[in-house]
């Protein structure tokens, strides 16, 4: 039985030969610094910006589970269609607008507006790219390729949390949740012109 490391190593080699996966790793992983940068920033946003409690927080992050279970079953009724590398493109345009929207804001409707519309776009994001990742991959390297998706999400904490701090004392909770949001669209777009034509396995 070959050892994790070895797996990891074996999937690095097969994204070498694939422009499918290496695309859809790539947007994969921005999307994971995006996720990471938030992780630092909401609570900050809540405590310093929007000057509430812990509750409140909480109560965010309700409204964004809402958002992404609900998106998540209406994607069931919608099936494989919209695992397309354009709708995975889109996919994160709209979750840098909307993360961006979410911290933007110093009212607290408008907040609860952003992170419900963040955790519906997240799941048109995250279902549709594990899809693509099956369909790029040989069947015999779907694990290989997802455990090496799954290593990607801490190692974009251990990057995105050290660097946020630092920034964090340059420029702020919300400018910085902002241009995290504008850069993650921006890929977005550079995304959906590199991934326009790439045929998907059916």
């Amino acid at each position: 039985r070959q050892s994790s490391w070895r797996e990891l190593a074996a999937g690095f080699r097969l994204v070498r030969r694939s422009d499918g996966l290496r695309w859809t790793l790539g947007v994969v992983a921005s999307v994971y610094l995006l996720w990471a940068l938030f992780g630092l920033l909401e609570p900050l946003y809540v405590r310093d910006v929007l000057d509430e409690s812990d509750t409140v927080f909480a109560m965010l992050q309700a409204v964004y589970g809402v958002g992404l279970v609900g998106a998540g079953i209406g994607l069931a009724a919608l099936g494989d269609r919209i695992a397309r590398p354009r709708y995975v493109a889109i996919a994160i345009i709209v979750s840098g607008a909307t993360a961006a929207l979410y911290v933007g804001t110093q009212s607290l409707a408008v907040a609860f507006v952003g992170v419900f519309l963040w955790g519906v776009d997240v799941a048109f994001f995250y279902v549709p790219a594990k899809t693509l990742l099956q369909r790029f991959a040989p069947t015999a390297f779907h694990g290989r390729v997802l455990a090496l998706n799954q290593a990607l999400e801490p190692a974009a904490g251990m990057i995105v949390t050290p660097l946020g701090a630092v920034a964090l004392g340059v420029v702020g909770v919300q400018a910085l949740g902002m241009i995290g949001g504008g850069v993650a669209a921006f890929g977005g777009v550079i995304a959906l012109w590199l991934g326009w034509r790439l045929t998907v396995p059916t």
